[in-house]
């Protein structure tokens, strides 16, 4: 996060082409509309008008009540004080919450334009601090009016190429996601070691019988009963059993508090991600007394037993040759070597199973669960031990050309989200658009707005001595003399005029310009105060114009 002491305009604005005009920030802006700002209790999730503020949500509520919607002309822009959104808004809206700030262009800029560059603009964060003070240290470039259209249709034809482009590639992760779960259905099916089928002859049945004759335990007999109900289709060669007939026992975590530093991690629910171990956020414990009795070895199957009610059931095997130990929310399940590990991490991984738990689980106000003892009655389709490893193999192949898929999404998704700035900087170079000589002068420009870019520092008071033809009127004359001649800093403001004077806003404004303009006066903008000031040029000033 930036300090405010560290941030230097000319890292915060773009290269800008050496042709245009620019102007101070806070001359770029003009007067708003009046507007009501809303609290976030005050947001429906429908009505008539939507609420605008500064998060990242385009709109972030309704209201009904017209009189709450702003009054002013459209199109505006929104900038997040505290976030630094920007958002272009063309439709009648309601301002919501505490740093909203609305910004009108002036008419020499033309409103998406002005947009498009308050976007480019690299405003480094501040926290939740205020980040408005940042923007009034930029420069706002000012081209022709046909070249700001001409630029501004150039990014809207980009940007909507742009969203169709990332509406597409946002499709492929649930691509990817389905066709993993596909993948999975074809498994645990059979189907997808068809093939291998046709030259291998082994029965899983026999392999169930003989474990029912091996169990001493009278009270796991009940997971040998027949399971009469079929699931679906699988091969002859395979059967239904459950997942006690095919495990030794299912046991629960540690249930002691884990710390933030330890010798030994904590795998906790947060930690199984996509059937396997994610080791980010962990916490330790360093009791070896822990370590003996949740100890975990490799291909190792942790299922989480709570959690919410979509994600409870995920389950991940364990893949490392390090120590940890397990939280009291994961169960470890003790599979006998019948049950290929792997196998079984991506059958509980399958539609199917995600399906069953959803079918099984107990209920919490906001959580689920679902006991060792539910688990152990989960009807596994088991193949037989030879055909588990083909599948695994398979699956592993299958699964790791899936994840380079993800990869290539990634990095191509990477690559057009930043397209947007490398298209604003290419517009504010110069690069996007034509510039054209038979333009409106920029020259012209000046006259729609109350700023001389190019005015030298002040040093003495010149005699106003303007041509016959720039000449300003009399009246706003003798009022900049007198409001000159009653001010200890002998500098005025343009209300202080308009107090005085009774030409209106457009004639002084001419006037004022007229005198800027053959160097009589100059103007500075007040930073505290947020206004422009005027005052007499200096001798140099005025002279370097003759």
């Amino acid at each position: 996060m930036a300090s405010r002491g560290d941030i230097k305009s000319d890292h915060v604005q773009p290269a800008l082409f050496s042709g245009w005009l620019t102007i101070p920030f806070g001359e770029s802006i003009e007067k708003t509309g009046t507007f009501t700002k809303l609290t976030s209790k005050q947001y429906n999730a429908t009505g008539n008008y939507p609420v605008v503020d500064q998060g990242e949500t385009f709109i972030s509520g309704y209201i009904d009540d017209v009189n709450l919607i702003y009054k002013g002309d459209l199109p505006v822009i929104i900038f997040g004080d505290h976030t630094r959104f920007v958002k272009y808004i063309n439709f009648k809206f309601a301002v919501g919450a505490d740093g909203t700030k609305i910004l009108k262009p002036i008419n020499a800029l033309n409103e998406k334009f002005f947009y498009y560059y308050i976007k480019s603009l690299n405003i480094p964060s501040l926290g939740y601090s205020r980040h408005f003070s940042i923007l009034k240290t930029v420069k706002i470039p000012v081209p022709s009016i046909s070249e700001q259209h001409r630029i501004v249709a150039k990014l809207d034809k980009a940007f909507d190429n742009i969203d169709t482009l990332k509406g597409k590639i946002e499709r492929i992760p649930e691509l990817i996601k389905q066709f993993r779960l596909q993948l999975l259905d074809y498994a645990i099916s059979g189907k997808l070691t068809a093939d291998w089928r046709k030259n291998n002859i082994q029965d899983a049945n026999d392999i169930v019988k003989n474990l029912k004759q091996r169990t001493n335990d009278s009270k796991r007999l009940d997971f040998f009963e027949d399971i009469e109900v079929t699931l679906f289709d699988i091969p002859k060669q395979w059967t239904f059993a459950y997942l006690g007939a095919l495990s030794e026992k299912i046991t629960y975590g540690t249930s002691v508090k884990s710390e933030n530093e330890g010798d030994i991690p904590v795998l906790r629910m947060g930690n199984l991600q996509n059937g396997q171990i994610d080791w980010s956020d962990l916490k330790y414990t360093s009791d070896p007394e822990e370590l003996k009795k949740y100890s975990l070895n490799r291909g190792d199957v942790l299922f989480n037993r709570t959690n919410s009610p979509e994600l409870v059931g995920k389950t991940s095997i364990y893949e490392s040759d390090n120590q940890a130990i397990y939280a009291g929310y994961l169960m470890k399940i003790w599979n006998k070597p019948e049950l290929n590990s792997y196998y079984l991490n991506y059958l509980l991984n399958s539609a199917y199973a995600r399906n069953w738990c959803w079918q099984v689980k107990t209920d919490g106000v906001s959580q689920s669960n679902i006991n060792a003892q539910k688990l152990s009655k989960f009807v596994v389709p088991l193949p037989p031990p030879d055909e588990q490893t083909i599948i695994v193999v398979k699956l592993n192949k299958l699964f790791e050309s899936a994840e380079i898929l993800v990869n290539q999404f990634e990095s191509l998704r990477l690559k057009i989200n930043a397209l947007p700035q490398v298209l604003l900087q290419k517009a504010f170079r110069g690069e996007l658009a034509s510039h054209d000589e038979n333009d409106e002068p920029v020259a012209e420009l000046l006259k729609k707005i109350d700023i001389d870019t190019n005015t030298p520092a002040p040093e003495s008071p010149p005699k106003i001595n303007a041509s016959k033809s720039m000449k300003p009127k009399k009246e706003t004359q003798l009022l900049i003399e007198t409001l000159m001649s009653v001010s200890e800093k002998n500098e005025f403001t343009f209300d202080d005029i308009r107090k005085l004077s009774s030409a209106n806003y457009s004639e002084i404004k001419e006037e004022l310009y007229n005198l800027l303009d053959i160097k009589v006066l100059e103007m500075a903008f007040d930073e505290e105060n947020e206004l422009m000031i005027y005052k007499l040029a200096t001798n140099e000033t005025s002279q370097d114009k003759t």
